[in-house]
This record gives C-alpha cells, structure tokens and sequence, in this order.
C-alpha cells in the first residue's frame, strides 16, 4: 500500500531551547525537520541527536524562517511539508465527535485535503468549538492557521511571502495560497484547540510592527482583505483581518 504522506515532510521552526513541547505531545517515527534559530541550534542539533530529528540552522525571524522552509523542503526533495508550532500540547486537534486524532491521522487527512481541494495550502478549522465544526474537505476564503498546516514546498517561496513582512505572515501566505489556486483547503471536521498551546510568543510584537504589516498586506491584496478592527495582546494593539470574496477554482 502506498504511503499518502511520501512526498510530505514534518517541520517545526523553533526559536525556544528545547525540549520541543509538540514533539512530545505528538511523537512519530517518521522525520522532522526542526528548523532551528541561530541562537538556539546548537542545543537543538546536540540535544536532538537522534535518527529521526534533523536539526537544521535556520534564519532569525519567523518570515525569514518560513521563506527558507519553503525552499529547503524543495531542495530535499519534497513536494509539500507539515508544518507545526513548537509549543503545541495534548488535545490541540480535536474532531466533530469529540476525539482526539494523533499527528499520524491529522497529516493524512490534510495531505488527501489537498488533493481534494486542488489547492497548494490546507489546514483544519479554526476553532474548537464542536458545534462550528463541519464535515468533509471544503475549498475555503478562509484563514489558514499556521500552527499547524499543509503547504507545497517552493524554490521561489517569495510569491508566497513577502521578505519585508514581520508579523502575520499565515494571513500573506493565506491570500497568496489564495490568489494562485482560487481558495485554500480547509478539513473541516477536525479543530485547533489553541488554548492548549503555551500561548506565550517569542515573535516581536509592537503596536508599529502590526501596523506596518497590516498595510504590506492591504497594499498587496487590496480585493481578497480588509482590517478595520484591532485586537489587544499584552498590552499590544493588532489588527484583525477579515477575508473577502469567495473560493473559486483558478
């Protein structure tokens, strides 16, 4: 029997020390990637030092880490990579029937999303709420979560993502994902708890940072969003966006 997620590889950036708390919350045989700060790749490469992890220094920044993690997945070969945060806990996927799928059923089902939705980026609802929870694959105007997602990997990642941006960069890659195949892939059926990530960022958030990356992301998709709302966060004022238009197929 073939293997779905053979052309599918596992990848955390991570600018905290280790241990990586998804790692232990959702364990697999299969290889991971962990894209390592600069700062924090040696204790990751010594600490991980087993077959299944690979430890590779990546970029400081969280955009300049994703744009690499678009190309490196490439260069090895690969047509998509899974991507996940490094501070996920038990219960962050939840499904309709109230389960708890493992890391292993959640890849599969957002890997055939894709090949169901015809799309380049796919992930899951969300939201935890049960009653907002859906069945089937659905192609989606929606955001897609970048704490955990399905994504064609790209030797030229900069038609996904502007280098420039430093904050919401799963909102950019959403609406270029978007632009290029009419709609994301959505599994609708399965949620993120985020309340049980650790919900403590180490990105750089300023009230200048989300400004700024809100008029990189109006200026570049003036049609598909709009934000006119904010949100407070420790103290820091974001903005929130709102997607327009439908999916459509390209």
């Amino acid at each position: 029997m073939s293997d779905i997620l053979e052309d599918t590889l596992i990848v955390i950036p991570s600018r905290r020390p280790p241990p990586i708390s998804t790692l232990a919350a959702y364990p697999t045989e299969r290889t991971v990637v962990v894209l390592a700060d600069p700062y924090v790749y040696q204790e990751h490469r010594f600490f991980y030092a087993r077959k299944n992890v690979k430890v590779i220094e990546g970029e400081r920044g969280l955009v300049p880490q994703i744009l690499r993690m678009y190309r490196i997945v490439a260069e090895m070969g690969f047509a998509y990579f899974f991507r996940l945060d490094d501070d996920l806990q038990p219960g962050f996927f939840i499904d309709i029937d109230r389960n708890l799928p493992d890391l292993e059923f959640v890849m599969k089902t957002a890997r055939e999303c894709i090949a169901v939705t015809e799309t380049s980026l796919a992930g899951f609802s969300n939201t935890s709420r049960i009653d907002w929870l859906d069945y089937g694959f659905k192609r989606s105007i929606g955001l897609i979560h970048g704490g955990a997602q399905i994504c064609e990997s790209s030797a030229t990642p900069k038609r996904f993502l502007d280098p420039s941006l430093r904050r919401h960069e799963d909102v950019y890659r959403t609406l270029a994902h978007r632009e290029k195949d009419g709609a994301v892939g959505k599994v609708s059926w399965i949620g993120l708890d985020k309340s049980v990530s650790t919900q403590h960022s180490v990105a750089e958030r300023t009230d200048e940072i989300g400004e700024e990356a809100k008029q990189i992301i109006l200026t570049r998709f003036p049609t598909m969003v709009k934000s006119e709302a904010y949100e407070t966060h420790n103290g820091v004022r974001m903005p929130k966006f709102r997607m327009l238009g439908r999916a459509t197929y390209p």
